[in-house]
């Protein structure tokens, strides 16, 4: 069999010393990010490839010269990829008997049994991928997606749950660092909505960022004091089992507190503009979203919506996080270092 050259065999060269156990890191910061439908078909054509090579060989009994094994070798290092993140556990058990063979020095494999090897590893990987249903995100919405090995934690609390995580490029955020930061809990749910966003589940993204949205809402309403009555008697309710109106009334009134501040005007002037855009922002959410995401009104967003409510959302928790966050409130009466955010 002739050597793969070129650009593609300086890549699998890469990928096949990602597997060696002093490259472990490596191999998760490529591949974890690697996959895609490119690599798929590459591999595809790189086992048909040398399969036909080996299929030309006179000699049966002939056995593949070093430089065949370590070609061959480049290819399942792909194929090996594809298996372990579409789960192929047949794939992956034919793939290591294959690399078994190639090692053994006490059975050498023959050219032909190889080529044998490589035509069932070809129809298997077919006849599982057959079983699988594969997604392809467009392009303009993979920045929304983050990859399920990150699970749902900000980026700077995934890596800390072990030195893997830690050794490893981190993922971009989703919303801003500084939100991220400051509403850690809210996290959950940014990632849904942008796995949602990814996959035109438009209803489902615009859900999760009502979710974000109300985590905000409820900080605004600790930050600023508020307290929610209700019923005949005016018992008090906690702000997590307040309804949004509730807050939002709230809120107005606590607004509307500034203006008697004594307080220069500048610093009441910022204040003022900070909770206004706040709470216009948060009662155009529950206006324009939530009511009708809460109560199945029926209306079917399209993907322009759903990625205008993500932007909406997002600039929303970062005007939050500016002055505030899930710990930290400003004082009830702003002072003078409250002025410059």
């Amino acid at each position: 069999m002739a050597r793969v050259r070129g650009a593609q065999f300086w890549c699998y060269r890469e990928w096949h010393r990602a597997f060696t156990p002093e490259r472990l890191w490596s191999l998760w910061e490529v591949f974890m990010k690697a996959f895609s439908a490119s690599l798929l078909t590459h591999t595809f054509r790189q086992l048909t490839i040398v399969e036909q090579r080996a299929s030309l060989v006179n000699t049966p009994g002939d056995y593949p010269s070093q430089q065949d094994k370590e070609d061959v070798s480049l290819t399942l290092a792909a194929a090996k990829t594809i298996a372990y993140f579409v789960k192929l556990d047949e794939t992956k058990d034919a793939i290591v008997r294959i690399e078994s063979d190639l090692r053994s020095t006490a059975e050498p494999v023959t050219v032909e049994r190889l080529r044998y090897a490589l035509v069932h590893l070809l129809e298997l990987m077919q006849s599982e991928l057959e079983k699988r249903k594969v997604f392809a995100v467009d392009s303009d919405k993979a920045k929304y997606y983050q990859d399920d090995i990150w699970g749902v934690s900000p980026p700077f609390l995934a890596s800390q749950r072990n030195a893997l995580f830690s050794a490893l490029k981190q993922p971009e955020y989703l919303f801003s660092e500084r939100s991220a930061n400051a509403f850690p809990n809210a996290y959950m749910d940014i990632v849904e909505a942008g796995r949602c966003l990814a996959l035109n589940r438009n209803n489902a993204a615009i859900y999760h960022l009502m979710q974000v949205a109300e985590i905000g809402l409820r900080a605004l309403a600790w930050d600023r004091r508020v307290t929610v009555k209700r019923g005949k008697h005016r018992s008090t309710v906690p702000l997590d089992y307040a309804q949004w109106g509730e807050m939002i009334g709230e809120l107005e009134k606590k607004k509307e507190l500034i203006n008697q501040w004594k307080r220069a005007k500048p610093l009441r002037e910022a204040a003022y503009r900070y909770y206004s855009r706040a709470i216009f922002e948060i009662d155009s959410f529950n206006d324009i979203f939530r009511k009708h995401i809460s109560h199945s009104r029926g209306e079917l967003y399209q993907p322009d919506t759903a990625i205008a409510c993500w932007g909406y959302v997002y600039r929303f928790m970062d005007t939050l996080a500016e002055r505030m966050s899930e710990e930290e409130r400003t004082p009830t009466v702003w002072g003078p270092g409250q002025n410059a955010a």
